[in-house]
C-alpha cells in the first residue's frame, strides 16, 4: 500500500529512506475515517474503473493498524524505556494523564497535605461516572484458531480484563444483581434489566472521567454486559481511583443518591488490588451533576447538587456527557467490531481525546479564569445587596444553619434531622401529585415491559420519554422568549450567547424529536404539512419572501396542540401522560412563583425604606429587575403548561390551576409595597417571632423590634382594595397552602434566596481559586514531564534519545506558552484577545 494506491511490488532494500507516510491514524481520530473506508479509498485511487484485479489487504492492514496504534502509545507514554518487559508496567501507564488534575509528586507543592482547612478544596480531585448505551457491541462469532486477547490489557483507559482480578472474572459474580434506584425520574439503574441485550456482547460502556477538564481516567472504562449495574460502576470507580493520594475526591453521578449508599461496604467484594489501593478513611464526597440533578425528586436535587456543595466551585459534573458527545461518532463503526479490535479503537480514540483536551487547557483555563473573576465580583456585589436587607443577627442564624447542614454531608439526607437551608419547606408534593407521578411511572414501566416482550418492536423509547423530550424542547423555547423579553433592545453579549446556544440546542435536537413524533403521532405530519401550506399561501398573497421561523416559535405539535377531531387516531396513553406531566409542571412552577413573589416584595420593601443615592438605587433596581425577570419566566412556563392542561381536559377539570393574570401576581395579604406596608415587611424580617419559628434564641442584647399585630391589622393599603373587600388570591390556596401565616411564608422565601445567593458567591470565589491552582498545576505537570523525558534521553542513545529530545522540546515550548497565557494581566488587557476553543 502506498499513498496513491494498492500495488504489488518486488521488495529489495536499496538504502533509500524516503517514503510517504499514510496519515491513517489522524484521519481516523479527527476525520472519523475507519480502516475499511481508508483502504477502499486507496483501492479506488488505484483502479477507478474497477476493471483490474487488486489484492485484498483488508485483514493485513487491520492487523498493521492495531499494532501501529499500540506501539505508538508505548512510544508516546515512555513505556518503551522501561528496562523490564511491558507486562510489568504500572496499570494505566499508557493513558494520557490530565495535566491539571492533582498528582502528588508531579504537580503539587511540598507540604500540600498540610494546607489550611479553608483551602483544602484547592486540591480536590473531581471525577464523574456515567454510562453510554450507544457504544454497544454485537455478539460476533469467533474463529477457533484465532487469539482475541487485547493488546496491553489494563495499561490504558480500559480496566484490566483478564486474570483472577480482572473485570471479566469479577462480573461473573453478579449475573443476577438485584439493586434498584428509587429516586431519579429517568431511573437509569431501574431500566438496566429491561434494556435490549439480545445479540449484544456489551450493551454499552461505563466510564470515569475528570469532570473539569473532561479527560478519561486510566483504568476508568469497562464494557457493560447488561445495563448500568452497581458491580460494573463500582469496579470502574475503585480502579480509576486506586492509590490516589489526595485529600478529597468530589464525585458526581446521576444516581449518586442511591449509589453512594454502602459504597465502602461493596468495596469489600472488590478484587484484592482494588481493596489494597483504598481505605475506609478516603474522603469521598458524591454529588449530583447540575443538569441531571433536576430529574430527581423528593428534595434530592437541592440537597445533593454540586451547586450547593462547599469546595465544588462551578464544576457542573457533566463533563462525561461532553465526552460521550464526541465518542458517539465511533458508535456505528465499533458496534460491528470484534472485542479486541473494538478495544484498540476506543483506546486510541480516548488517547487522542485526552491529548487534545490537554492542549486546549491554555485556552480553556485562560478564558474560564477571566469569566470567573468577573462573575465573582458580580456575585459578591449582588450578595451584599441581598444581605443589606437582613439584620446581622438573622444573617448569622442562617449562616449557622448552612454550616450545620454541610457538617452532615456524610449523613444520608433523610437522617440529618434538619431542614435543607436551600429549600423551602412549603414545596413538598401533596398526595395527589405523588399519585400522578406514580401513575406515570407505572404506565412507562408497563410500556417498557410490553416492548421487551415484543421481538418485532422497532422502538425502545417510551411514550413518557418522548413527551418529556418534547416538553424539554418547549421549555427551551420559553427560556429564549423570556431572555429576549427580559432585556428588550439592550441584550448584552452574555445573553446573546445564551440565546444563540439555546437556539442551536433546539436545532440539533428537533430532527430526532420529529423522527420520534412520526412513530408516536403519525397524524402530526399531515398537520405540519397543512400548516406549511397555509404559511406559504399567506406569504404568496402578501408578495413578500417568507422568512424562516425562529427556533423559539416553531410549533412542536404536542398532543395538547392536536385538534380534537384528530385526537381519536392517536394512542390514549399520550394524552394521559401529558395531562399528568402538565399537572406536575403547574405545581412546580406555582411553588416557584410564590417564592419569587415574596422575594420581590421583600426587595421592594427594603428599597423603599433604606435605599438612597444613585449608586445604591441602581444596584437595587438591577437586583429587583433580575427577580422580576425570573418571575415573568416562571409565569410564562406556568401559563404554557396550564393552557395545555386546559386543552387536554377543560377549565373545570384543570382546577385548581387556572391561567395567571396580572392581578394574581401579588402576595396573599400585600396590596402595595409602600408606606406602612414596607414597614410591615421590615418588621417581619426583624421580628423575634421569626427567631422562634426557625429555632433562634433571643439574647439580652437583642434590639430587634417585635412584630406589632395592631400595625399588621391596620396597615394602610392605599391604592388597593379595603380590608373588608379583599378577596384571597387563588394562587395561595390552589394546592392547599400550608397552615402558616404570611410572615412564615415571607421569612422562608427570603431565607432560601439569601442562602442561594450565598452559595453562588461561595462557588464563584472557589472557582477563581481552583482555576488559579489548575493553571499552576498544568505548568508544573509540563515541567515534571520535561524532566522525565530528559532523564530518558540521557539514559539511552540513537532513535530513542532523539525521540526523547523531541518530547523535551515540545513540552518546554508548551510550558512557555502556558506561563505566558496564565500570567496576571492588567485590568482590561485580556478583553481584547478573542480566543475560540472547543469543549
Amino acid at each position: 500500500m502506498y499513498a496513491d494506491g494498492v500495488v504489488s511490488i518486488l521488495l529489495g532494500f536499496t538504502g533509500d529512506r524516503r517514503y510517504i507516510s499514510l496519515p491513517t491514524r489522524l484521519l481516523n481520530v479527527i476525520g472519523n475515517v475507519n480502516v475499511r473506508d481508508f483502504l477502499t479509498t486507496l483501492e479506488r485511487t488505484t483502479d477507478p474503473w474497477a476493471v483490474a484485479w487488486l489484492p485484498d489487504r483488508y485483514k493485513n492492514f487491520g492487523f498493521m493498524v492495531r499494532q501501529f496504534l499500540f506501539l505508538l502509545r508505548l512510544k508516546r507514554s515512555g513505556a518503551v524505556h522501561i528496562p523490564k518487559p511491558i507486562a510489568s508496567a504500572e496499570r494505566g501507564c499508557l493513558a494520557v494523564k490530565c495535566w491539571a488534575c492533582p498528582r502528588p509528586g508531579i504537580n503539587l507543592p511540598e507540604g500540600w497535605e498540610n494546607v489550611e482547612e479553608h483551602l483544602r478544596f484547592k486540591y480536590n480531585l473531581f471525577l464523574g461516572l456515567d454510562a453510554n448505551f450507544r457504544l454497544e457491541s454485537k455478539l460476533r462469532r469467533k474463529a477457533a484458531n484465532k487469539d482475541y486477547n487485547v493488546l496491553g490489557d489494563g495499561l490504558g483507559v480500559f480496566a484490566p480484563l483478564y486474570g483472577e482480578e480482572g473485570y471479566e472474572e469479577h462480573i461473573k459474580k453478579y449475573v443476577s444483581e438485584q439493586d434498584v434506584s428509587q429516586c431519579a425520574s429517568f431511573a437509569a439503574l431501574m431500566q438496566r434489566d429491561t434494556r435490549f441485550s439480545r445479540g449484544l456482547r456489551a450493551t454499552g460502556v461505563g466510564a470515569c472521567s475528570c469532570t473539569r477538564r473532561e479527560n478519561v481516567r486510566h483504568n476508568g472504562v469497562v464494557d457493560l454486559h447488561k445495563g448500568e449495574r452497581y458491580s460494573s460502576m463500582d469496579y470502574i470507580w475503585w480502579a480509576a481511583t486506586a492509590n490516589k493520594q489526595v485529600l478529597r475526591i468530589m464525585a458526581s453521578y446521576d444516581v449518586e443518591c442511591q449509589w453512594k449508599i454502602h459504597l465502602f461496604d461493596r468495596l469489600k467484594a472488590m478484587p484484592d488490588f482494588l481493596r489494597a489501593g483504598h481505605s475506609d478513611n478516603t474522603d469521598i464526597e458524591v454529588s449530583l451533576p447540575v443538569w441531571h440533578g433536576r430529574g430527581h425528586k423528593g428534595g434530592c436535587e437541592p440537597a445533593e447538587t454540586l451547586r450547593n456543595k462547599p469546595g465544588a466551585g462551578m464544576t457542573d459534573g457533566e463533563g462525561v456527557e461532553r465526552i460521550w458527545a464526541v465518542t458517539n461518532q465511533k458508535a456505528y463503526a465499533t458496534r460491528e467490531m470484534q472485542a479486541d479490535t473494538r478495544h484498540a479503537a476506543l483506546e486510541d480514540h480516548f488517547d487522542r481525546h485526552n491529548f487534545e483536551m490537554n492542549l486546549r487547557l491554555v485556552a480553556i483555563l485562560e478564558k474560564k479564569f477571566a469569566v470567573a473573576l468577573e462573575e465573582r465580583n458580580k456575585q459578591n456585589a449582588s450578595f451584599k445587596d441581598v444581605s443589606d436587607g437582613v439584620t446581622p443577627a438573622i444573617r448569622a442564624g442562617w449562616l449557622e444553619e448552612i454550616r450545620a447542614w454541610h457538617a452532615l454531608e456524610k449523613v444520608p439526607r433523610k437522617d440529618k434531622g434538619m431542614e435543607n437551608p436551600y429549600e423551602s419547606p412549603w414545596i413538598d408534593e401533596d398526595v395527589s401529585e405523588k399519585d400522578i407521578r406514580r401513575e406515570i411511572e407505572q404506565l412507562e414501566q408497563d410500556e417498557r415491559n410490553m416492548l421487551a416482550k415484543d421481538a418485532d418492536a422497532k422502538r425502545v423509547t417510551t411514550s413518557a420519554s418522548f413527551l418529556k423530550l418534547m416538553m424539554q424542547l418547549q421549555k427551551t423555547q420559553l427560556k429564549i422568549r423570556s431572555m429576549t423579553a427580559a432585556k428588550g433592545q439592550t441584550v448584552n453579549r452574555d445573553v446573546e450567547k445564551k440565546i444563540s446556544d439555546a437556539r442551536k440546542s433546539i436545532a440539533n435536537r428537533l430532527p430526532y424529536a420529529r423522527r420520534l413524533q412520526e412513530r408516536f403521532m403519525p397524524s402530526s405530519s399531515e398537520l405540519m404539512k397543512e400548516e406549511e401550506r397555509k404559511a406559504s399561501a399567506e406569504a404568496g398573497k402578501s408578495g413578500k419572501p417568507r422568512m424562516p421561523v425562529p427556533e423559539e416559535y416553531i410549533k412542536l405539535w404536542l398532543p395538547s396542540e392536536i385538534p380534537s377531531a384528530t385526537r381519536p387516531s392517536l394512542p390514549a396513553i399520550l394524552f394521559t401522560t401529558e395531562t399528568g406531566l402538565r399537572r406536575l409542571d403547574c405545581s412546580t412552577e406555582l411553588d416557584t412563583i410564590r417564592r419569587l413573589l415574596y422575594s420581590q416584595g421583600h426587595l421592594i420593601s427594603f428599597r423603599d425604606r433604606f435605599i438612597t443615592g444613585q449608586n445604591k438605587g441602581t444596584r437595587s433596581r438591577t437586583l429587583i429587575e433580575d427577580v422580576t425577570d425570573r418571575l415573568n419566566a416562571a409565569v410564562l412556563r406556568f401559563n404554557t403548561s396550564c393552557s395545555a392542561l386546559i386543552a387536554l381536559t377543560d377549565e373545570k377539570t384543570a382546577r385548581p390551576y387556572r391561567l395567571l393574570v396580572k392581578e394574581n401576581l401579588k402576595t396573599r395579604e400585600m396590596i402595595d409595597y409602600k408606606g406602612k406596608a414596607a414597614e410591615r415587611l421590615n418588621k417581619v424580617v426583624n421580628s423575634r417571632i421569626r427567631k422562634r419559628i426557625r429555632g433562634h434564641g433571643t439574647g439580652n442584647g437583642d434590639e430587634e423590634t417585635p412584630i406589632d399585630p395592631a400595625a399588621m391589622a391596620s396597615a394602610d393599603t392605599s391604592g388597593g382594595e379595603r380590608e373588608s373587600r379583599r378577596v384571597m388570591n387563588w394562587i395561595w390556596t390552589a394546592k392547599g397552602a400550608p397552615d402558616a401565616d404570611e410572615d412564615t411564608f415571607l421569612y422562608d422565601a427570603v431565607r432560601v434566596e439569601w442562602c442561594k445567593a450565598y452559595a453562588r458567591k461561595q462557588r464563584w470565589s472557589e472557582e477563581v481559586t481552583i482555576l488559579k491552582e489548575e493553571q499552576r498545576r498544568a505548568v508544573e505537570s509540563l515541567r515534571a514531564e520535561t524532566r522525565e523525558w530528559e532523564a530518558r534521553m540521557s539514559s539511552t542513545t540513537g532513535g530513542r534519545a532523539a525521540y526523547a529530545h523531541r518530547q523535551v522540546v515540545a513540552r518546554k515550548a508548551l510550558a512557555v506558552q502556558f506561563e505566558a497565557a496564565f500570567e496576571p494581566k492588567e485590568s482590561g488587557a485580556g478583553k481584547k484577545r478573542q480566543r475560540v476553543f472547543g469543549q
